[in-house]
């Protein structure tokens, strides 16, 4: 805010996140004291803003380490739309995924939905690529949402698997949390959801938004999970975990940065079908019915032997003393 010559102008900060896609309105409140105590308190202070005052909102080239940002999905969506056209945001999909391009369509209305109806006239100018085919100016310019199963984004998940915070095996749709103090097993029918947020590994300054499943309705809920005002007020960090309500929320960026800088291979040993008990024929006898029989059997015959050995013993004792 101007109001004087420049060099005893007052400033005030503003802070970027408070600004929103839209129409912002900017209020402001002065509170005046008089910097002589002797000065008549009836004398009267007072503000002026006028017409031609200025308001300047100044920005900056960030020089850190983009490599060395954090990530956090609590409050990421808000970020995530700070283009009135939406031109920051690219969409990658599986060329054969119905599930996938359901759960973005979905996405994509839920994020025009967050906007002012006089901002939603205004075209908007998403991106959509297929996980085979990413365009350079998807990777330059573009925050990413990557949408769908593992085994059906091909080509960008040689790429990201192994920075994502959970990875998935090879050609397996049940992800793997990295240093994770228990590994949970599943059925190979569950619907799991994953929602991850990392650094792009093409370009660090920008990131991507893996929401995935272990089928069509995990992906689903996932993608509902960040829709829903319930359930986004309750993620953070950099995964989460979807079965159905339940959320597990959690937070490795550290550990995944080390398992990265030492290259560590991606653990075989985590969310996996159970395996299914072993059914036996209908047509015989369960198998430990023998080894039953068998100790049984055996036990009786020990048993008999010592009760042998016990009448022998007391007859050849009582034929000695009768010969005695």
């Amino acid at each position: 805010m101007t109001t004087r010559p420049a060099s005893t102008a007052p400033r005030i900060y503003l802070p970027p996140n408070i600004l929103r896609v839209g129409e912002n309105q900017l209020g402001f409140r002065s509170e005046a004291v008089h910097r002589d105590a002797c000065v008549l308190d009836g004398s009267g202070l007072w503000m002026n803003i006028r017409s031609d005052t200025r308001v300047h909102i100044l920005t900056r080239t960030d020089t850190s380490d983009p490599s060395a940002r954090q990530v956090n999905l609590n409050g990421y969506l808000n970020s995530l739309t700070s283009r009135a056209d939406l031109s920051n945001i690219a969409f990658v999909l599986g060329t054969n995924d119905a599930g996938g391009w359901n759960a973005a369509a979905k996405l994509a209305s839920g994020l025009g939905a967050q906007f002012d109806p006089k901002i939603a006239q205004r075209p908007i100018n998403m991106a959509v690529a297929y996980s085979d085919a990413l365009p350079e100016e998807t990777r330059t310019q573009r925050e990413v949402i990557a949408v769908g199963k593992a085994s059906t984004l091909l080509g960008v998940m040689d790429e990201l698997n192994n920075v994502l915070p959970a990875p998935f095996p090879q050609g397996g749709d049940f992800a793997i949390e990295r240093d994770a103090p228990l590994q949970y097993r599943a059925p190979a029918e569950a619907d799991i959801g994953y929602v991850q947020l990392l650094l792009a590994p093409w370009n660090p300054r920008h990131s991507v938004l893996a929401i995935m499943g272990s089928t069509d309705a995990g992906i689903l809920s996932a993608s509902s999970a960040l829709l829903d005002p319930k359930t986004r007020s309750q993620i953070s960090g950099n995964l989460v975990f979807v079965s159905g309500e339940q959320l597990v929320v959690t937070d490795n960026q550290r550990a995944l940065a080390r398992a990265v800088a030492a290259g560590t291979a991606i653990p075989t040993a985590a969310i996996a079908p159970a395996a299914q008990p072993t059914v036996q024929p209908a047509g015989g006898p369960p198998t430990w019915i023998a080894s039953v029989l068998a100790v049984t059997i055996g036990a009786l015959l020990f048993i008999g032997a010592v009760v042998a050995f016990a009448v022998i013993s007391r007859r050849r004792k009582k034929i000695v003393e009768e010969a005695e």
